[in-house]
């Protein structure tokens, strides 16, 4: 494995206690780079064919045989494609707190007319704060899946980066140099306690070859 991906691959949540909240990032999509026939934010993006492919390869490796009390995704489109792919009979629904917050409280016309921003630290040193921001929304959802999930049962949440990666970090207590490294369709597993929700520890799943 390279180094790219040394995480804490062995800080593994035992699954017959606690709580367990998987992120799955969703898989590769199809961007429009004019931004005129999905939107500025492409919400409407859908999987590709390469995206669809290995989504299901995800479902064949980490999902089979896994059974999850709840099933959130984003309301974008690549999300949805994502979710139904990956828990095909799953009972979906859809969570606007897993979708970037980002076009709710920035001005979407002065940032189309910025030149493109490529990675989180640039992100960050062009807007300072917003992927605090974005992480903290990102665990918001997420304890409010906790508080309805029951003890010893997992949920599935199909979201995006930044926000899977800051929120993860959040909970680790990292606050800066968020680790932005999970590709498309990768997964953090997260262990929380059966009582007070507090997290305990995580693992990562990388997408199947």
């Amino acid at each position: 494995m390279s180094d790219h991906y040394e995480w804490d691959l062995f800080e593994r949540p035992r699954p017959d206690s606690g709580k367990g909240i998987w992120l799955l990032r969703h898989g590769i999509n199809v961007l429009d780079p004019d931004k005129k026939k999905y939107g500025e934010w492409q919400p409407q993006s859908p999987l590709s064919a390469e995206g669809r492919k290995a989504i299901e390869r995800v479902r064949e490796v980490h999902m089979k045989g896994r059974q999850f009390a709840l099933l959130r995704h984003s309301p974008y489109v690549r999300c949805e494609e994502t979710a139904k792919i990956a828990v095909p009979d799953g009972k979906w629904e859809v969570m606007e707190g897993l979708a970037p917050r980002l076009p709710q409280v920035w001005d979407t016309v002065v940032l189309s007319q910025t030149p493109p921003i490529s990675t989180s630290a640039e992100l960050e040193n062009k807007y300072p704060g917003l992927l605090q921001v974005e992480g903290e929304w990102m665990v918001k959802a997420i304890y409010e899946v906790l508080d309805r999930l029951p003890s010893g049962q997992e949920a599935l949440l199909v979201g995006h980066q930044p926000l899977i990666g800051m929120a993860r970090d959040l909970f680790k207590h990292k606050r800066e140099g968020f680790d932005q490294s999970l590709p498309k369709g990768g997964i953090y597993r997260l262990g929380f306690s059966e009582h007070s929700n507090s997290y305990l520890n995580g693992d990562c799943l990388l997408p199947p070859e």
